[in-house]
């Protein structure tokens, strides 16, 4: 199996994700401003690093992508997003999802499966760094767009691991 394989078991949990938090949340994602959003979500992948190392706390991948979600819902600039009539943050996944598949396609093509050739141990730290480097390059003005579905594709590497231990036999 190579990863687009375990994309769908993984859009479903995140849709479950989105609703939970839409009930707790509800759409405060749309009262914050636009300018900052990629410090903001940094800053609290930061956080579930430091939960994960200090405190043994599982790394919440789907909470990755859906932070992920709300940046490309706001880069790709979708109408009236912040509207009353615009849909909660799970109504943008159809649109998301084609465009997820298209990304881990091209990271296929490019990669092949050299996502399974990494222990698992030390994940959360890896693909912190990478969402770093990203990080640095939007800053420096490297990438004109944070890449957004990169990030979820990383989310899904970590979730596949630890949802499917056996991954690297499939």
């Amino acid at each position: 199996m190579n990863l687009v394989d375990y994309l769908g078991p993984f859009l479903v949990a995140l849709r479950k994700q989105l609703e939970d938090d839409q009930k707790r949340q509800r759409d405060t994602w749309k009262k914050r401003p636009v300018e900052g959003q990629v410090g903001r979500i940094m800053n609290r992948f930061r956080d579930y690093e430091n939960q994960n190392k200090d405190a043994g706390t599982p790394f919440p991948w789907l909470k990755v992508a859906g932070n992920a979600l709300i940046g490309w819902v706001r880069v790709m600039k979708y109408p009236g997003y912040t509207g009353a009539n615009a849909p909660h943050l799970v109504g943008y996944l159809q649109g998301f999802d084609g465009a997820l598949l298209e990304q881990l396609r091209d990271d296929q093509k490019r990669w092949g499966e050299t996502w399974k050739t990494y222990p698992a141990d030390g994940q959360v730290k890896r693909i912190m760094d990478r969402f770093r480097v990203y990080e640095q390059e939007f800053e420096e003005g490297r990438d004109i767009q944070f890449p957004w579905l990169k990030v979820t594709g990383y989310a899904l590497i970590g979730w596949v691991r630890e949802n499917y231990p056996d991954y690297a036999r499939r």
